[in-house]
C-alpha cells in the first residue's frame, strides 16, 4: 500500500504547486541539478511591489549564472499550468551581489604563497556559493573560512568591498558571489608576495 500511495501523492503535489518549496522544486527540476532557486510570495512582476496572489521564482542556473530569456520561458512555461488559479507567477534572473576582499595575513614557514591563494580563493568561493539569497555576508564567518584553510599563521586584515563589517543583501533574491580577492601574504623573513585571484580590478573599474 505505502509503495503504491506515495509516488500518487508526489504526482499530485507535482501536478499543482502551492508553497514557496513548490515552485523551487519545479523551477529546479528545469533548470537542472545544481541550479538556484527562490520563490517570494507577494512580490509583482516590478520586484518591488507588494501584489496580492502573485508569487516571483527568481532563479540561477546549474552553472551558477543568472537565467537568460529563453531559460525565464522555459520555467514560466513549466510552471504556469501547475500554478493555482488566480495565482500571477512571474520568473525572473536572481540578482547577483559582487563581493570584494582584502586579505592580509603571515605564512607559515615554508608555504608557496601561489598555493595559499589558490586555496584562499577557492574557500572565499565556496563559502559565498553556500549563502542563502538575502541573507548577509558575515564577515566573522568569512574570517573563519580563510583560517582553517591551511599555510597561515594568522590573519592580520581581512575586508569586504572595502569596510571591515558584515554586507547585507538589497532584498531577498540577491545572492554574493566572489568578485576579486587583493591578497598579501607574508612570509617569515618579512617578504610580502601581492597575489590577486578573480576579476582583479574594481567592481566599477571601466577601461
Amino acid at each position: 500500500f505505502p509503495v503504491t500511495i506515495v509516488p500518487t501523492l508526489i504526482a499530485l503535489r507535482r501536478r499543482n504547486i502551492v508553497t514557496a518549496d513548490d515552485y523551487e522544486d519545479a523551477a529546479i527540476e528545469v533548470l537542472g541539478t545544481g541550479a538556484t532557486v527562490k520563490a517570494i510570495g507577494l512580490l509583482a512582476g516590478d520586484a518591488i511591489s507588494y501584489e496580492l496572489g502573485a508569487v516571483h521564482v527568481f532563479c540561477l542556473d546549474s552553472a551558477d549564472n543568472p537565467i537568460n530569456q529563453a531559460q525565464i520561458n522555459a520555467v514560466s512555461e513549466a510552471l504556469k499550468p501547475k500554478t493555482q488559479i488566480g495565482t500571477s507567477l512571474y520568473v525572473s534572473a536572481m540578482a547577483i551581489a559582487n563581493i570584494s576582499a582584502v586579505f592580509v595575513a603571515k605564512l607559515v614557514a615554508g608555504e608557496d604563497p601561489e598555493i595559499v591563494a589558490d586555496r584562499l580563493w577557492a574557500a572565499f568561493e565556496a563559502y559565498l556559493k553556500r549563502s542563502e539569497p538575502g541573507a548577509s555576508v558575515l564577515i566573522d564567518e568569512v574570517r573563519h573560512e580563510l583560517r582553517f584553510v591551511g599555510g597561515i599563521e594568522y590573519i592580520q586584515q581581512l575586508e569586504l568591498n572595502d569596510i571591515n563589517a558584515p554586507i547585507p543583501m538589497p532584498n531577498g533574491y540577491t545572492v554574493p558571489r566572489a568578485f576579486s580577492m587583493d591578497l598579501r601574504l607574508v612570509n617569515t623573513t618579512g617578504d610580502i608576495f601581492e597575489v590577486l585571484r578573480g576579476e582583479g580590478e574594481p567592481e566599477d573599474f571601466a577601461p
